[in-house]
């Protein structure tokens, strides 16, 4: 592009062109987008850049800087899915384990009763 970044807003059904704000260097804002935009030449052509106005993260839009987001979000989605089998696989032993505890202590509650069913009964001090 030879010409600055241009950008138009319509209103009641009429275009006009959005100003820069002074002092950006022509970076337009995208009140639809919730955007700053800029044009920005790169290897030879010229690309819009998209800026996060509250954090200043840039996004040129080229597919290199989407794959490599995509790539990255697949892995935190794959550990996070990781983590999320490991936990349930913990739940489902630790749910076992909860059965045979109380498994051990019904059987020990039936050994006990059995035990002092034949007791003599317990003396008493006069």
């Amino acid at each position: 592009m030879e010409t600055p970044l241009e950008g138009y807003e319509i209103n009641a059904g009429q275009s006009k062109p959005v100003r820069p704000a002074a002092g950006t260097g022509g970076v337009l804002r995208s009140r639809v987008l919730g955007l700053d935009l800029r044009s920005e030449r790169q290897a030879g052509t010229t690309v819009v850049v998209f800026i996060d106005p509250h954090t200043g993260e840039e996004f040129d839009g080229s597919l290199e800087a989407a794959e490599r987001d995509k790539q990255e979000l697949q892995q935190q989605v794959s550990a996070a899915e990781q983590r999320a089998r490991a936990a349930e696989r913990d739940k489902q032993e630790l749910r076992q384990r909860a059965i045979e505890a109380e498994e051990r202590a019904r059987l020990l509650e039936e050994r006990l009763r059995s035990l002092t069913a034949h007791a003599p009964p317990p003396e008493r001090d006069p």
